[in-house]
């Protein structure tokens, strides 16, 4: 390891490859490039072996630890072990009540600065008597040994505020950022619409993400006869896998929506597939600050989505897209048939788009602003 505080350990609980994931890796790779000695502890799980593949492919090194539960002694002590030598240590956690055993683990070892950030989309749940509570509470005594933790929207950090009650000053947001390059020499639409077996007439809505609960593929199902009988152009394809694809294809034939709905699997080629659409559409039930949204304004795509976690701070509404309140079939309907029978107006606000993610949510801007911050804690700030 480097010395001097040059060296971050990062530690996941990850269960999935989505956008957090995607978040962190471009964190590491960015420090990586900057002369960071970046370290990445991540459970062992199959479901992101191939994430962590890619993340050593692109020059940080990974560490498998065995996945532990949320109360587990037992981690503390192997995890105190693994993290012992680095002044920095980073926790990226996909929800509050993940990596507790870590935060007490880092600063056992010796970890001189300590750092989270949180993708909460909604306050502590449980299924058992008094769980939340205790959960609750678990969560407010970890976050004593935390000098920061970053949240990716102001709506999360609002709601983190409100539920775990930090010290205010140690709650930062740093809005997601992406990069934009891969969106400025997509393949030809032409190209990709032929390989799918779309026409240049269709007025295609694309959807980005694992087929997966909460996501609000029945939600835009059920939408989609509405807005068919205003713009009936409108096809919708579905990218991405999951384990409720059986269902949601039971779905589109219940619907009679066979010809209109086009399910593509799993694609790496993101910035291709959107550059074939029209307007991009998330349904979902929950989000903290999607990814996905950020890519389709990169992509020129005027957005309908829906008022969960920070999509609002994202989507301007009327002026880069459409928000829409959550599980709700007639807004959404409205706004898909509003701009499925308008190109002129799906032009603007997908142009309007591309400006606003230029401006406020470049991947560069939010990596800087998690460099200034440990900068500022390497150099004495800690929030009280």
């Amino acid at each position: 390891m480097a010395e001097g505080g040059a060296a971050i350990a990062f530690v996941t609980d990850a269960r999935a490859w989505g956008g957090a994931e995607i978040y962190l890796s471009r964190l590491m790779h960015a420090l990586v490039s900057g002369g960071r000695d970046v370290t990445l502890f991540a459970a062992d799980r199959p479901a992101v072996e191939g994430w962590l593949d890619a993340v050593a492919a692109a020059g940080v090194r990974v560490t498998r630890y065995p996945p532990h539960r949320e109360i587990d002694r037992g981690a503390v002590a192997t995890l105190c072990e693994r993290l012992r030598g680095f002044p920095l240590v980073h926790v990226n956690k996909t929800a509050p009540r993940n990596s507790l055993p870590v935060l007490v683990a880092a600063r056992r070892a010796g970890a001189e600065h300590l750092v989270t950030t949180e993708h909460i989309v909604r306050p502590p749940v449980s299924h058992y008597p008094f769980g939340r509570a205790v959960l609750t509470s678990l969560v407010r005594r970890t976050n004593r040994l935390v000098d920061r933790i970053i949240v990716v929207s102001d709506n999360s950090r609002e709601c983190y505020l409100r539920s775990y009650r930090p010290a205010s000053g140690k709650v930062v947001t740093i809005h997601n950022g992406i990069d934009l390059a891969p969106f400025d020499d997509p393949r030809p639409r032409d190209e990709t619409r032929a390989e799918l077996g779309l026409s240049e007439s269709d007025v295609v809505a694309i959807v980005v993400g694992r087929l997966t609960a909460g996501k609000g593929h029945e939600t835009l199902l059920d939408a989609a006869p509405g807005s068919l009988g205003r713009a009936p152009d409108l096809r919708f394809v579905l990218v991405g896998n999951g384990p409720l694809e059986d269902e949601i294809r039971a779905a589109v034939k219940e619907r009679g929506l066979e010809e209109r709905v086009l399910f593509t699997g799993f694609r790496s080629d993101v910035p291709d597939i959107l550059s074939a659409a029209d307007m991009f559409v998330l349904p979902s039930h929950g989000e903290s600050f999607p990814l996905t949204v950020l890519e389709a304004m990169a992509a020129r795509l005027p957005v309908v989505a829906t008022d969960v976690g920070g999509v609002a701070e994202a989507v301007d509404h009327e002026n880069t897209g459409i928000v829409v309140p959550a599980a709700a079939p007639g807004p959404l309907a409205d706004a898909l048939a509003r701009l499925g029978a308008d190109g002129e107006l799906r032009y603007e606000m997908g142009t309007r788009g591309r400006e606003r993610v230029e401006q406020r949510f470049d991947e560069r801007r939010a990596i800087a602003a998690v460099q200034d911050l440990y900068a500022s804690l390497e150099g004495g700030g800690v929030a009280s």
